[in-house]
């Protein structure tokens, strides 16, 4: 049987999906990844606050010399990465435990493995474009999907994204490239320029920007899928109508635009909503 719960530790307010069995490791999990963390930032107070990359020092833990890689890699501060690395932190512990279903969401940093197919929401705070999603195939390791967003949060963000999000097989990477992507588009124009320099970045396997009116992907982005619903986190559930005869399936081309069934997540290819006047592109 799985469970839902939001953790709150400190400052770290953390939704997971795990199976039951696994649910009681998760605040220790937190505790100790907060706890490297801030013995870090008592030793260099300068960690915690830097808006540029940190060198890391020989005597720090693995998880605190990541976040000082991922921060070096994107052109940030460590702490860009934090929420990333306590999610991955936690997924893999759980793992490491036997654990075959974990999904960790730290305010939109997602760390995840699954040995089935999940559907990660994404919420950009607009109600048209609110109701899709990434469908993952079941995961040979942990996988990041981290967002970031001058409009929504707390998280500081010197662009002008409705939302951008990084996918990698390493979350603490993810996280700092979604604060550059972020940081990268001051408005529509900048959305390919953008998308284009985060994926180049070694371990970025692909992203997606919201601005305005205009979305983008670049790169190697899973299957985006229509659902129904502001962005979450649940797995899918079988469409009770045989393939391609979806009723709530309606095809406009060009540009090949799906809306999706509401239960079987039908593709929707191409992110751009002809009623509602969205441009799309994919790089």
């Amino acid at each position: 049987m799985r469970v839902r719960r939001r953790i709150v530790v400190g400052e770290t307010c953390l939704d997971v999906c795990t199976e039951e069995s696994f649910a009681d490791e998760v605040p220790d999990l937190i505790s100790e990844a907060r706890g490297m963390i801030e013995e870090k930032i008592g030793r260099c107070p300068g960690f915690g606050t830097s808006l540029v990359p940190v060198e890391a020092s020989a005597s720090d833990p693995p998880l605190v010399r990541r976040m000082c890689k991922a921060g070096a890699d994107a052109g940030v501060g460590p702490m860009a990465s934090v929420a990333g690395a306590v999610a991955l932190y936690v997924v893999e512990g759980l793992v490491a435990d036997g654990c075959t279903y974990a999904v960790a969401d730290n305010g939109g940093d997602i760390a995840l493995f699954s040995e089935e197919e999940v559907i990660i929401g994404l919420y950009t705070g607009k109600k048209d474009t609110s109701s899709f999603g990434f469908r993952i195939p079941c995961t040979d390791g942990v996988l990041g999907i981290c967002s970031s967003s001058a409009s929504i949060g707390p998280s500081l963000s010197f662009g002008d994204s409705d939302i951008a999000t990084v996918v990698s097989r390493d979350p603490v990477l993810a996280d700092a490239c979604a604060t550059r992507l972020g940081n990268e588009i001051k408005g529509e124009g900048d959305l390919s320029r953008a998308a284009e320099t985060v994926c180049v970045i070694p371990g970025v396997d692909g992203c997606l920007a919201v601005s305005g009116g205009a979305v983008c992907t670049c790169g190697d982005v899973p299957e985006i899928v229509f659902t129904g619903r502001r962005g979450s986190v649940w797995t899918s559930a079988p469409c009770p109508f045989p393939q391609g005869g979806c009723p709530d399936i309606a095809r406009i081309s060009p540009p090949y635009v799906r809306q999706g069934c509401t239960m079987c997540g039908e593709i929707l290819p191409i992110l751009r909503n002809a009623y509602k006047g969205y441009q799309y592109r994919h790089l």
